[in-house]
Formats: C-alpha cells, sequence, structure tokens
C-alpha cells in the first residue's frame, strides 16, 4: 500500500462504525475519490474476486454483489469479457449511480443492511 498524505482523513475506516447513517455520510462523502485512492493504495482485491469468478461460476449465473461501492469487481469481470446477470446493492447512493456502474450492472438498488448474530436484516 502507497503511503498517502491525506491518511489523516480516512481515519474513519479504522473506527468501525455499524450505523448505517455515518456509514452512508463516509461513502457519500468519499466518492468522487474512491476509485483514485484504492488504485494509489494498490487494492487489487476487485481484480481477483474476478479471476476466481471468471474461474468458478459459469456466464449463467446471477451474480448479487452486496456493498459493491462504484462497483470495481463488476467492472473488473466485464474486462475479462465475462458475461453475468449483476445485481448491486450499496448503502451509498453516489457510488451505484457512477457512469461505470451503470454500464454494467443489469440492476441497481440502494439498501440498508446490518447484520446480526441471527442474520442479514435488509431495508
Amino acid at each position: 500500500m502507497k503511503n498517502s498524505n491525506n491518511n489523516k482523513s480516512y481515519s474513519w475506516l479504522k473506527q468501525a462504525s455499524t450505523t448505517s447513517a455515518d456509514v452512508e455520510f463516509y461513502y457519500d462523502a468519499w466518492t468522487k475519490k474512491y476509485n483514485k485512492d484504492l488504485k494509489n493504495w494498490e487494492y487489487h482485491a476487485p481484480v481477483e474476486a474476478a479471476k476466481l469468478l471468471k474461474q468458478y461460476i459459469p456466464e449463467s449465473a446471477k451474480i448479487l454483489d452486496a456493498g459493491c461501492g462504484t462497483g470495481l469487481t463488476g467492472i473488473a469481470l466485464k474486462e475479462l469479457e465475462q458475461q453475468n446477470y449483476w445485481k448491486n446493492l450499496n448503502i451509498s447512493e453516489p457510488k451505484l449511480y457512477l457512469p461505470k456502474n451503470k454500464d454494467f450492472a443489469d440492476e441497481i438498488k440502494v439498501v440498508y443492511y446490518t447484520f446480526q448474530a441471527s442474520g442479514v436484516s435488509m431495508q
């Protein structure tokens, strides 16, 4: 991970807030710089996930990307010429409607979800 002069501005990532309102607020504010920051941090998880999906998931499979952010995994999969049905769910509405995200997703939805010992609750 490359060092950034702005690491202090992302201290909220370490605080791990669990309220939907906090998470939505921070990610909405981060939308414009999100992809650039992850690239600068040499974050390769979306590309690696796409490679695994292409290797093990048939194109006939439907994919639900809960917490899709700006859609980096779907974009990476599309660049590998995999043509699955793709549904994006995210708490941050601005991220969902970025142009690249809309280019590959078949369905996009803003959803608030919480994880509990008994399962996942979606609102």
